[in-house]
């Protein structure tokens, strides 16, 4: 039996390869649902914005560079060249001083549309691409990636089943989006929580992961303790206990890491706080990491 398995094992990786055209194994694995071999182990990123937040790679968490909209238009808000390029020398002036901050970053510029026409999607993608070619220019050595705009996080469709229409048409975005994930390093899906129900959002974030894999780089998905603003009921109100520890443990199944999001009010950065309970979550969930 093991010996037919082992066989069976091989017999799907050759298809896979076939079916994908290349011999990339990271999309081979993703195709078979599995991780990507590209990343060691399983990593935690700190992408939050707490003010007075404690060292937290004594837990075993790393830093992560992410670099706002605002960073790359002045007066952002008000700004009325948002939808052409950016300045090149501000892109190519933040790659130099990111350079020198790590070795992982996440660009987040996601006001081009992706979706409509073929023509619109186009011309996004383009922006996109330029944005990065210049970054890669002054950086490249930096491991590099879009914020959440690759899968495109459909919360509706990706629930529907792939044998669905709307779950198909969906896959057809996504897939216009191919020549972008093809430059980038890392994707970077967001799975945040809009519902109290949980299968809901697991259902959600594993599809969302899924689609991610298709593209054959490594997945680091973005992970916030507090619902949506999307949901104005729950809006920022964090999620309970339970519900994190599963949503922790769904992406160290399905991804390649996580990025912790959040410590963002209406005011600015939060306060840090060392008894919060999604932080006592966390710190357990570093800890069984680690084999503690």
């Amino acid at each position: 039996m093991q010996r037919r398995t082992f066989i069976i094992k091989i017999s799907l990786t050759w298809m896979a390869g076939v079916l994908l055209g290349n011999r990339n194994s990271a999309a081979v694995a993703g195709l078979l649902g599995k991780k990507s071999p590209a990343t060691d182990s399983f990593v935690v990123y700190d992408g939050t914005l707490y003010k007075k937040k404690p060292d937290l790679s004594v837990y075993g968490i790393r830093p992560i560079n992410i670099l706002y909209v605002s960073r790359f238009w002045e007066n952002w808000n008000d700004n009325p060249k948002k939808d052409s390029l950016p300045d090149e020398k501000t892109v190519r002036s933040l790659a130099r001083e990111a350079k020198k901050q790590g070795d992982l970053v996440a660009l987040d510029i996601e006001h081009w549309p992706l979706r409509g026409n073929d023509r619109v999607v186009a011309a996004s993608l383009e922006k996109y691409s330029t944005v990065l070619r210049w970054f890669r220019d002054e950086a490249p050595n930096l491991q590099i990636g879009y914020f959440g705009i690759m899968p495109i996080a459909d919360y509706a469709n990706s629930r529907k089943g792939a044998d669905s229409r709307d779950y198909k048409m969906w896959q057809s975005e996504n897939d216009r989006l191919r020549p972008l994930a093809e430059m980038v390093d890392v994707i970077f899906p967001y799975i945040y929580t809009y519902h109290r129900d949980q299968d809901s959002w697991e259902k959600f974030a594993i599809e969302n992961i899924k689609e991610a894999r298709r593209y054959g780089k490594p997945i680091y998905v973005f992970l916030w303790p507090q619902y949506s603003e999307q949901n104005k009921q729950l809006s920022h109100q964090f999620i309970p206990p339970d519900y994190w520890k599963r949503q922790l443990n769904i992406a160290k199944q399905y991804a390649d890491g996580i990025v912790i999001w959040g410590g963002w009010s209406d005011v600015g950065p939060a306060q840090w706080d060392d008894r919060a309970l999604w932080w006592m979550e966390l710190r357990a969930f570093m800890k069984s990491l680690s084999g503690q």
